[in-house]
Order: C-alpha cells, then structure tokens, then sequence
C-alpha cells in the first residue's frame, strides 16, 4: 500500500498496482505539462506549484 498527500483531499491510499502505474514514464511525463501553456516564458512568475 502506497499513500499520498493531496492539497484538496487529503491522504489518498493506492494499491500497488495503482503506484506502478502512475510510476510509468508515459504519466509521469505529464509532469512537465504546464497550465498556462507557454505564458510562462513571458511571464515568468504565472508558474505555480504547490
């Protein structure tokens, strides 16, 4: 059992199928994907991360 913290739900419980998954180069990918698209470049400060 895999556990995670999130801001709006709190603590989130995963099996260990659910934990391989989001390990998986194809989502851990979505990482990089930004909200704003490509406002950051010219504002740098619009990135947000919690």
């Amino acid at each position: 059992m895999y556990e995670i913290h999130d801001a709006l739900y709190g603590n989130v419980v995963l099996s260990e199928e659910e934990a391989n998954l989001l390990n998986t180069w194809e989502v851990q990918r979505l990482r990089r994907v930004k909200q704003l698209g490509f406002t950051y470049l010219v504002y740098p400060t619009a990135v947000h991360t919690t």
